[in-house]
This record gives structure tokens, C-alpha cells and sequence, in this order.
């Protein structure tokens, strides 16, 4: 449901804490011996608990359960597929190899580098990629905004949807006057030949939302961006044929986010978008205007599962 904007309470610095990025993820990956959300990074005090370089990532176990039929008379729900070289059931990727996505319209293509797995995701998403440097997960992926946001981003009152100018500084400006977020000022950036714009957003402590965890922006089909408490992450965001491109990383609570981040560097700066293979009249499938249910807490270390039906992030 959409309704009128209300203002919403003056933030402190902004809504905006590195974020654990979508809802979509339903991570291809750690192993470790502790689970991801219990392992913490090494202390450096008594040295590296694993050796330098280690990869913690595993192949997929299984091949995904296939989509069930839809049953005679029923209209099948629309589905987004993920468009490229990239594993769409998820994988590890092969360092040195350049994979290519036009998932959102554009071809998007980049070099992996060790440690990099994609994940079992596809709606939607141009990038969806997991880090497998550290114990704990980081997740980089790359999605459209398309200009709705939650009027509670706590999920507690209400899940109904706000509209908000869908560009680049209309996203930043509704996570800046977040109470629940800390954004810093946007700078100048660049996101696979596109002139972008960035920003760097962490969680208030404390957080102020009860569970913990605070969502940004609406994503097909219905689900949507968050981040929980302790989480950090980097959005890099532009435009392209009037639609808004988000590039974000962020890793969970525990997880290294300044090796990450130079992970995720290394791999942007093989980024390119050709702009010449974009459809300026490509559109998703309707979305939902509501997220999934949210009553239930996350467990930690993970976000929200997308509802299997209706639109997704």
C-alpha cells in the first residue's frame, strides 16, 4: 500500500550504516567450524587464526529444488531471471575470469578475484556476490532503485511504502534523514564508466528498532534493503536512461570490513557498464507494495528471506 509521505524525525547524522545489504541473500557459503554469525575476526593480538589467503567458500551441496508448477487455472507469478555468465543457481567464481550480466538492462561485466562466490540469487539483481575472505560473510551486489521506501523502517507500525524522487539524491537524502543510520556526506565516485555518487552508512548504536535491524528502500518483489545492528556497507549509485543503479557492499556483524572493502574495490575497478546495450524502456515485472513479513527477528548474520511471491530486491 502507498500513501501520502509523513515526516519522519530529525536524524542524527543520517539513516545509513554499512549495510547487510538485501534481503536476497541466501548465502552460498562460509564454512569455518563456527557458524558465520558466531565467528569473529582474528584477534591480533595471538595472530591470525587462519592463514593468509584462506578461502572459506564451498560449492553448493545441491542443485536448487525446481519451481513447482503452478496449479491448473492459476496465473504463474512473474519471475526475474538473472541474464549473464554469472552462476544463477550460485558457485564460486574462477579468479582471473570475466563474467557479464544485463540482468538490469545494461551489460555489466567484471573480473573475479580469489575468494568470490555468487549467489543462488537472480531477481533482479545485476551483481549478487558473496566474499569468502574471512569467516564471515560479505556480500556485494548491484540492484535498481525504484523509488519506494518504508514509511516505519522498523517494521513495527506498518509495512506500507512511501514514493521518494528515484534518483540518485532522492535515495540518499531518505537514508541521511534516517534516526537510525550514520551517512556521511556524499562524494563524486564512479561505477563502471558511470559518474556516481557515495556514501558509506552504519548502523546508530543503539539502533532504536526492536529487532534491530532497519530497512532502507523497498526491492522487487517484495521484499527490500537492511541492515542490522553493528552491520556497515558502501553504496555507490547512479543513473542511467533515468533509472537508478545501486551498487552496494557490506559485510555482517564480526566480518572484516576494511579487507573486505579493498576486496570489493579490486573487483569494481574491473567493473564496466556499457551504456550502449541498455533497453531506456526496460521495466521489471509489477512489484508488490509490501515487504515480506517482517515479525520475526532475522538471525544474526543474516538478512530477511524474500517472500516467494510478488515482486523482489
Amino acid at each position: 500500500m502507498t500513501t501520502t509521505r509523513a515526516p519522519r524525525p530529525a536524524r542524527l547524522h543520517g539513516r545509513g550504516r554499512l549495510p547487510v545489504a538485501a534481503v536476497l541473500l541466501a548465502l552460498a557459503l562460509p564454512v569455518a567450524g563456527a557458524a558465520p554469525a558466531a565467528a569473529q575476526s582474528p584477534d591480533a593480538s595471538t595472530g591470525p587464526a587462519f592463514p593468509a589467503g584462506t578461502c572459506f567458500l564451498a560449492e553448493p551441496g545441491a542443485s536448487p529444488a525446481p519451481t513447482p508448477s503452478p496449479a491448473p487455472g492459476a496465473s504463474p507469478q512473474p519471475v526475474a531471471v538473472r541474464d549473464g555468465t554469472i552462476p544463477a543457481a550460485g558457485g564460486v567464481l574462477t579468479p582471473g575470469e570475466t563474467y557479464s550480466d544485463w540482468s538490469l538492462g545494461p551489460t555489466i561485466s567484471f573480473t573475479a578475484g580469489d575468494c568470490w562466490a555468487a549467489t543462488p540469487v537472480n531477481a533482479g539483481f545485476g551483481l549478487a556476490l558473496v566474499w569468502g575472505g574471512s569467516p564471515v560473510p560479505s556480500v556485494l551486489s548491484l540492484t535498481e532503485f525504484e523509488g519506494l521506501v518504508f514509511e516505519d523502517p522498523c517494521l513495527a507500525a506498518n509495512e506500507n511504502t512511501l514514493p521518494v524522487d528515484a534518483t540518485p539524491e532522492g535515495l540518499i537524502a531518505d537514508i541521511a534523514q534516517s534516526p537510525y543510520l550514520i551517512v556521511s556526506e556524499p562524494t563524486e565516485a564512479d561505477l563502471g564508466g558511470l559518474p556516481a555518487l557515495r556514501i558509506e552508512v552504519a548502523t546508530q548504536s543503539p539502533m532504536g528498532c526492536q529487532p534491530p535491524v532497519t530497512w532502507l528502500w523497498a526491492a522487487r518483489p517484495s521484499g527490500g534493503f537492511v541492515l542490522e545492528d553493528g552491520e556497515e556497507a558502501t553504496f555507490l549509485l547512479a543513473q542511467l536512461n533515468n533509472r537508478t543503479l545501486v551498487l552496494s557492499w557490506e559485510t555482517y556483524l564480526g566480518g572484516d570490513f576494511e579487507t573486505f572493502s579493498a576486496a570489493a574495490e579490486a573487483l569494481i575497478a574491473t567493473l564496466t557498464v556499457d551504456a550502449t546495450t541498455d533497453d531506456p524502456d526496460a521495466t521489471f515485472e509489477p512489484r508488490a507494495s509490501a515487504p515480506p513479513d517482517a515479525s520475526a527477528a532475522p538471525e544474526p548474520g543474516s538478512s530477511p528471506a524474500p517472500s516467494p511471491a510478488g515482486p523482489i530486491a
